[in-house]
């Protein structure tokens, strides 16, 4: 099994804003669970406004995404405590990363709070924003093929200046061949469901 996910992230402050993409009446029917584990007890108020967050993204790519606190869920990202961090042996700026075998993702992913707190303090950037980021990732990493890195968008392996500044104004998106793509990808999950 291969492990790496790497986002390194610089600056960032401000906030995220909705772009508003409108995609067919039948992708926006897509719908996506996502179960977080919050290891590290973070605050409700930042749960609330990282999920916001990564909803927005998403929402973008035409995929309607809730979290869920308890219960099922369709996809699972652990946030990981700064203490559980080392012993993940991860590369020491990833933020998180998705297990994955030579022919699939799984249905987890994690995020290193402790990493996105050192971006976050280290640059003067909302909490929020940071893990809103890694975690756009890296469920992006289970909704894709693998080899899901881009040349830009929350994809790219290494965030830069710029594609921050991108995410203040809500423009660190999918590209609009992965969004095609994961809206793809779930419609056909979606049949495959609805055939058994």
């Amino acid at each position: 099994m291969t492990w790496a996910t790497r986002i390194g992230l610089a600056g960032l402050a401000g906030t995220i804003v909705l772009t508003g993409a409108v995609w067919p009446a039948a992708a926006q029917t897509l719908k996506v669970s996502v179960r977080s584990g919050n290891q590290p007890n973070l605050s409700n108020d930042l749960l609330t406004a990282t999920e916001s967050r990564v909803a927005a993204i998403y929402a973008d790519a035409g995929v309607e995404m809730t979290f869920v606190h308890d219960g099922p869920a369709d996809l699972f990202v652990s946030l990981v405590s700064p203490n559980n961090e080392e012993k993940m042996h991860q590369v020491a700026d990833a933020l998180g990363f998705t297990p994955y075998s030579e022919k699939a993702r799984g249905r987890i992913a994690y995020v290193f709070q402790g990493r996105v707190d050192q971006i976050a303090q280290g640059y003067g950037a909302p909490r929020s924003v940071v893990l809103a980021a890694a975690m756009a990732h890296e469920i992006g990493h289970m909704l894709l093929p693998l080899n899901a890195h881009s040349k830009s968008g929350v994809m790219r392996a290494t965030l830069t200046q710029p594609d921050l500044r991108d995410a203040l104004f809500g423009k660190l998106l999918f590209t609009p061949e992965q969004a095609s793509l994961i809206r793809s990808r779930l419609m056909n999950a979606e049949q495959q469901v609805a055939l058994r």
